[in-house]
């Protein structure tokens, strides 16, 4: 197979590869980001192996320099990408190991620094002497495996009519570089029993060997011993006469012999190196330079070029909610942060972790907020213009956009039916509309940001939590919102939930001089105090599935708790250590795990207070709940989501928006 026709073969197969990494992605991951840079790399390895290093290299210095290249290649990108330089080595070193057999496959364009294998073409009765010391002396110096000659390559016994025959010969030819035509004082008249000189009969060996040679475009070249000279056209046949314009040697008589042979031996290899150094139909030096030069600059700075586009495209990737489906088979990520950024949805599959949609908005307004309807018929967005748009749960096409709000929407909550929508701003309105008709149900203005809203299991009331202000439960059946109760223990209230049967509902407060977690019981005077063992904010709080137990996880206390309703403390969970951001917690659908979330991931045993701690993927971990039962896990940071698989405590995917999604996003 000759060095174009496996080029054929390599580069489609190598395209389609980068094609296929770098621009449909690997389920929104940078693996394919690095997968294809580091393909990139070993195009670009290839490259310089055949401007700058052609011919200079031997086979195990092809393995190294692939190896090393593509394994410093990959752990740069690695380390770019959220620190994962073991991974991103490892990649380069299996990237490398791919490219050293292909390297060594190519042949010719490998550029490998090989030792050039002679055919040594004699008559017995002209230059027999003289044809073994020359074999002698290339086998000293390139090895027997790298000579031919008949009496010496053939093994005892074998066909010599067989092994030279017109389908053998031609092959054999092929894989030398070069020919020695060995020509005596009676190579041109030796005749046979006949009287009929030999080198004009078609079935004579030697002829035969040189047309085939002549004909495979092999560099053939007279030796010329024991006096002889040149034959002329006219004294040579019509199928050699090509012969006499080939560049003749002489290798005069012993001592002058072995010294000519050098020296023939010398000059050729530095011609077959030139020759080997061709690049397709012989560029010019210079131009062979500046593609080594650039393939070489390429290379050196792609890793500087890959942290660029992750730098670029950060805003664009980042997380900034997630919300699951009802029934935890779906869940749907906002991704895009920053003014100017767009804004991203997408869709995964929470069994398998692939992506079903995804949808762009590359003008629109910031998603910070991301609710699923508990009818599983909409998605809801709370947007940076103080507007909410409804989504379609299976397909992200926008149904309606819902407004009326002043600045960000700070709080968003959907009934228990799924079939009304209310959303609090930072300018203080609340506004109340029906899903299915985008209609205007209720609005009103407080005189500080809505911080938090909550349903009533009724679907009747609602519980707003005011920033510097008491919270507060308002009736929903009213255009006006007009007030039911005002719970004044709490000046500052950041946090609310109801109950599951909705007579009791808890609230936090960012008031230092307020108690910081309550438990009321609507419709009564007075409150529920938790008291906690330290002074500081509770930046969670989440009721469990029977209304029985309250959870709640503090940053300040380095601790999640759990309370029974009459204010006793049940258990106490305490973190290892925890990062800057926000610890939170999530029951599982029966109640018996709590998962809690800080700079690690733990779940949580109710019985016995055993936890099982997850492999973390990045430090602000949200749990976004449970997928489908209590064996599955989604939890979520700025960087994607995770799915575990909570009984080995190992992750099932990884769902991150890859760099080419990204890289395209930002720029719509």
């Amino acid at each position: 197979m000759t060095t174009r026709m496996r080029l054929f073969i390599v580069v489609p197969l190598y395209l389609l590869a980068l094609w296929v990494t770098f621009f449909s992605g690997l389920n929104g991951s940078d693996a394919a980001g690095i997968l294809a840079f580091l393909l990139a790399g070993a195009g670009l390895a290839q490259i310089v192996q055949v401007t700058f290093l052609r011919g200079k290299l031997t086979r195990s210095s092809v393995c190294v320099f692939n190896l090393v290249s593509l394994t410093v290649l990959g752990c740069a990108c690695g380390i770019s990408a959220h620190g994962e330089g073991g991974t991103g080595a490892a990649a380069g070193l299996l990237m490398g190991g791919l490219s050293c057999p292909i390297s060594l496959w190519l042949g010719d364009l490998a550029q490998l620094r090989r030792k050039p294998k002679f055919f040594i073409n004699y008559r017995q009765s002209d230059s027999l002497s003289e044809c073994k010391e020359i074999y002698e002396a290339l086998s000293r110096r390139y090895g027997r495996t790298r000579v031919f000659k008949d009496s010496e390559t053939l093994p005892p016994g074998r066909n010599f009519l067989h092994a030279l025959g017109m389908t053998n010969l031609p092959k054999l030819i092929r894989r030398c570089d070069c020919m020695l035509a060995l020509i005596g004082e009676s190579w041109l008249e030796t005749r046979d029993a006949r009287g009929e000189r030999r080198l004009d009969q078609p079935n004579d060996p030697v002829r035969t060997e040189i047309e085939t040679a002549i004909a495979a475009d092999l560099a053939v070249i007279p030796i010329l011993v024991g006096g002889a000279d040149l034959p002329t056209v006219e004294q040579l046949p019509d199928s050699l006469k090509a012969l006499h314009f080939k560049q003749a040697r002489w290798l005069g008589p012993a001592p002058e012999f072995g010294k000519d042979l050098d020296e023939l031996l010398d000059r050729f290899e530095d011609s077959f190196r030139l020759e080997r150094s061709k690049f397709f139909e012989k560029p010019p030096a210079r131009l062979r330079h500046r593609v080594g030069v650039a393939a070489f600059l390429t290379a050196v700075f792609m890793p500087f070029v890959w942290v660029g586009l992750v730098a670029f495209t950060a805003d664009t990737r980042v997380v900034n909610d997630v919300a699951l489906s009802p029934d935890g088979r779906y869940a749907v990520s906002a991704h895009g942060q920053g003014w100017g950024t767009a804004t991203t949805l997408r869709l995964w599959d929470t069994r398998s972790g692939s992506q079903l949609a995804s949808r762009t908005e590359p003008d629109g307004p910031i998603t910070w907020i991301l609710r699923w309807s508990p009818n599983g018929r909409y998605i809801a967005t709370g947007q940076s213009d103080g507007n909410v748009r409804l989504w379609h749960p299976e397909t992200l096409t926008p149904l309606r956009t819902l407004s009326g709000g002043q600045g960000m929407i700070d709080s968003l909550e959907w009934s228990s039916s799924g079939d009304r929508i209310a959303a609090g701003a930072y300018k203080g309105t609340l506004h109340v509309w029906n899903a299915g008709t985008g209609k205007l149900l209720g609005d009103r203005v407080f005189e500080s940001t809505v911080s938090a809203l909550a349903w009533a299991p009724d679907g009747n009331r609602l519980a707003v939590g005011r920033l510097m202000h008491n919270a507060m439960v308002v009736s929903t059946n009213s255009r006006q919102l007009h007030t039911l109760h005002i719970f004044r223990e709490q000046q500052s209230v950041d946090l609310l939930a109801w109950s599951p049967r909705g007579e009791m509902l808890a609230t936090t407060s960012l008031n230092k001089e307020d108690p910081p977690l309550l438990i009321h019981r609507v419709g009564e005077s007075g409150a529920v105090r938790l008291s906690p063992s330290w002074q500081g904010l509770v930046d969670d709080l989440q009721w469990s599935p029977d209304g029985r137990r309250l959870a709640t996880a503090s940053w300040w206390g380095k601790r999640a708790l759990v309370w029974r309703t009459d204010g006793t403390l049940e258990r106490s969970f305490a973190y290892d250590s925890l990062s800057y951001f926000e610890p939170r917690v999530a029951w599982s659908p029966d109640g018996r795990w709590l998962v809690s979330t800080g700079s690690a991931v733990r779940v949580w045993s109710l019985k016995d207070g055993t936890n099982r701690e997850l492999t973390v993927h990045d430090e602000d971990i949200t749990p976004a709940g449970w997928a489908i039962d209590r064996h599955r896990l989604v939890t979520w940071s700025s960087d994607g989501l995770q799915i575990w698989d909570v009984d080995t405590r190992q992750p099932l995917a990884h769902c991150r928006m890859s760099l080419w999604d990204a890289l395209v996003a930002s720029m719509q």
